[in-house]
């Protein structure tokens, strides 16, 4: 029989293993493998009133991204989900070499809000927008792949405004760039120059 005191010691415990659980997961570096590639960038994201707000957004945004590779002589898509840090920048070890596109995004933004944004194709154009199902992995045309052991997918920045419209562009870095809304500006490192900086030692960056 469980008195009340062993049902609030439960609660207890179960409470503590939750917020355990809700930690960031630490960042462990892996050893380069051969014939894979590291795959880094960056994202931006600006509330252009949504919700009446007015806001920039970079941490905790989950990028959903494609990737395309040749295994045993066999083309393979994949796809990735991964979280930005607290400065906007996303990083994935060990991918197989190929193309890899960012296909959309999901956010919270605003009191609550919770974006969900993936692509079509319009030609060659790459357009972004609002949906509120799920995002899938269907990509229409892809980039060359990456010559290189490390992939970079560059800043994307985003701007949603009140009526849901997407605007995006892709940038190696940013250096003093007016935001869409009065007073942003914004400074943003290269994402190879961001965690070559961050991890001078790691073998990726020993390879360059």
């Amino acid at each position: 029989m469980i008195t009340k005191y062993g049902i609030y010691a439960i609660a207890v415990w179960c409470c503590f293993s939750i917020l355990a659980c809700a930690g960031e997961k630490q960042f462990i570096q892996e050893k380069p493998q051969e014939d894979k590639c590291l795959l880094v960038g960056a994202v931006l994201l600006e509330n252009n009133g949504l919700e009446g707000n007015y806001e920039t957004k970079f941490s905790k945004i989950t990028v959903i991204i494609v990737g395309r590779y040749t295994e045993n002589g066999e083309e393979k898509t994949e796809g990735y989900r991964v979280k930005t840090d607290e400065n906007g920048y996303f990083i994935l070890q060990n991918v197989p070499a190929g193309s890899y596109v960012v296909k959309g995004f999901e956010a919270d933004v605003g009191f609550e809000t919770r974006l969900v944004i993936t692509s079509r194709w319009d030609g060659n154009l790459q357009v972004y927008h609002s949906t509120g199902t799920m995002i899938d992995y269907t990509v229409r045309v892809w980039p060359e792949p990456s010559a290189g052991r490390i992939i970079d997918l560059e800043i994307n920045y985003f701007m949603v405004d009140q009526a849901m419209r997407v605007a995006n562009e892709k940038f190696k870095r940013l250096q003093d760039k007016p935001g869409s809304f009065p007073g942003s500006v914004y400074t943003m490192k290269n994402p190879v120059e961001y965690y070559r900086q961050k991890y001078p030692q790691w073998e990726w960056f020993q390879m360059q």
